[in-house]
């Protein structure tokens, strides 16, 4: 990710936590990176009609490290973990 991507990325999470990370980036600490993936499925619907469906997933880690990826943390739709389970 460049510095925009990346400073558009973190802006949800406070000035502090931003100017924080925007400096190891720019000291070279930081290097994000947008893993995204596009799954394919197929899903019966109400009918029982298999219907297929497409989703992107999109995980960003300040160190390029994919390990951590999991179901709290990677956006699916561009929607958080949190989001889903409120709808």
């Amino acid at each position: 990710m460049d510095r925009a991507a990346y400073a558009e990325y973190l802006s949800s999470y406070g000035s502090e936590y931003l100017t924080k990370r925007l400096q190891g980036f720019d000291r070279g600490d930081d290097k994000p990176v947008l893993f995204s993936l596009l799954i394919s499925y197929d899903a019966p619907n109400a009918y029982g009609t298999p219907e297929r469906a497409h989703s992107r997933c999109e995980y960003v880690n300040s160190w390029g490290d994919e390990t951590r990826a999991n179901e709290l943390v990677v956006m699916v739709d561009g929607e958080t973990n949190a989001a889903w389970l409120q709808k």
